[in-house]
């Protein structure tokens, strides 16, 4: 850290650098090994310091061990380490300025080998200009790949079973031959911060959160990453609630049915039509209820059926289906699945007739200007709605954004009224401008520049 690097003297501040061992995987990078470092700066008041004056050089090290236990065991691997940096506002890794080093056993920097045989420890260095969260990963491809589709969640006895269809393609549409996994995040509230909670990736395309509070909405979303530490985007939000262990009685117990799952017939997760079938599985269930209320109210239990035809409500928009599956024996579960329902038409309200406006009499417009002009080029006092038509128009005026004539224009209508026998409409206001202007009345209306009139 350069001296002059924080704005203040060498003695006036703290520093504090803490090591991670849990950095999250997010979209765009992956932590080498999960481990990062979060480096802040305090002023002799306390007060965090974020940017820096200077640049200043961060580094991690890495032993042979940690190198291998991420991937890194060539050297073409070890050439694309990329130091990185947490953006908190893109909500994501940034790659950065960055110089490798190998050591041996000794700490005496060498030439690493094909295999990285000879390498003891890896000094990651990177340039940045504020304090963060830093890491390391490969550079890899930089094909990222697609976001996982078909997910759903099943609810079962305090767990809940995701399952999901396998990332075949990049984003690139290229096909994905490095893929090394998927990456699960939780949450308590469909909007709220969202927590990794596998601890390394995932292979299959299922994956059971176990532990659960009974009674508790659980979120989730996914994603896939790759063997050079790409991460895909977020797949969508699905959610189920886990059921408590149900005893009765004498400590008779009530099992829940198994592997519940819920789906469009079509396996689509996108409808025109309101009238769809369902595929409802579940193992041991003997009886269903399927609503779009996660309270079922107002739906009963019928039998158990593996179809099931349901008449989503209306509107345009996504739709969240809860089934709960009840065994012989009374246990229950609940799974749910989403379906985007588009191309109804959208309910129009009926516009009311608008009112009409009363009609004008003499005594509504008090004698001004504009009736003056009026009396001057008609010859007459305004009675008729028509002639208080033709005052309104003379009192505003009919430039958009005039709330009232100004008094050269004023001196300018009359002009044209008297030569014209007509009050000015539409193009006839540059006239009226000109007329104006070349009068020599001063207040040119902004952004107006009418060339004089010919012949007028």
């Amino acid at each position: 850290m350069p001296p002059s690097a924080l704005g203040v003297d060498t003695s006036s501040y703290q520093m504090q650098n803490k090591e991670t061992s849990n950095a999250p995987p997010l979209p765009g990078a992956r932590p080498l090994g999960g481990k990062a470092k979060e480096i802040t700066a305090f002023n002799n008041s306390g007060q965090p310091i974020s940017t820096l004056n200077d640049e200043m050089t961060m580094e991690l090290t890495y032993t042979a061990a940690e190198l291998s236990s991420a991937g890194v065991d060539t050297l073409a691997e070890f050439n694309q380490l990329k130091s990185m940096y947490f953006d908190s506002t893109a909500g994501g890794w940034v790659r950065m300025p960055t110089t490798i080093m190998a050591l041996d056993n000794n700490g005496l920097p060498i030439e690493p080998n094909a295999t990285l045989s000879n390498v003891a420890t890896a000094v990651v260095k990177g340039i940045a200009d504020h304090l963060t969260v830093f890491g390391v990963t490969g550079l890899g491809d930089a094909l990222i790949p697609k976001a996982p589709t078909g997910l759903s969640a099943s609810a079962g006895t305090q767990q809940v079973t995701l399952s999901w269809t396998a990332v075949t393609k990049n984003t690139t549409e290229s096909d994905i031959t490095d893929l090394a996994g998927y990456e699960i995040y939780r949450s308590t509230s469909s909007g709220g911060t969202y927590t990794q909670i596998n601890t390394s990736d995932v292979t299959a395309m299922n994956y059971t959160d176990t532990g659960l509070t009974a009674g508790t909405t659980y979120y989730y979303k996914i994603t896939a990453g790759d063997t050079n530490g790409n991460e895909s985007a977020y797949s969508s939000v699905v959610s189920a609630m886990p059921s408590a262990p149900v005893t009765g009685g004498g400590g008779v117990s009530y099992t829940p049915p198994s592997n519940p799952a819920a789906s469009l017939s079509t396996g689509a997760t996108v409808t025109s039509s309101r009238n769809v079938t369902l595929n409802l599985s579940a193992v041991n269930a003997t009886l269903m209820m399927v609503s779009e209320s996660p309270t079922f109210a107002g739906v009963s239990f019928e039998a158990y059926a593996p179809a099931k035809s349901f008449t989503l409500s209306a509107g345009n928009g996504v739709k969240t289906v809860y089934v709960k599956f009840r065994s012989s024996s009374g246990g229950e579960v609940t799974t749910s699945f989403t379906i985007t329902l588009e191309g109804q038409a959208e309910a129009v309200t009926p516009t009311p007739a608008p009112t009409p406006a009363p009609t004008p009499t003499p005594d509504v417009v008090e004698p001004t200007e504009a009736t003056k002009i009026f009396v001057k080029v008609w010859g007459k006092q305004p009675k008729t709605a028509q002639d208080k038509d033709a005052l309104l128009v003379i009192q505003n005026g009919l430039e958009p954004g005039y709330t009232q004539i100004k008094s050269w224009e004023l001196a300018a209508i009359k002009i044209f009224v008297k030569k014209y026998k007509r009050l000015p409409r539409g193009a006839d206001w540059k006239i009226i401008h000109a007329v104006a202007h070349f009068s020599g009345s001063a207040g040119w209306p902004t952004g107006t520049t009418p060339a004089k009139p010919a012949g007028k």
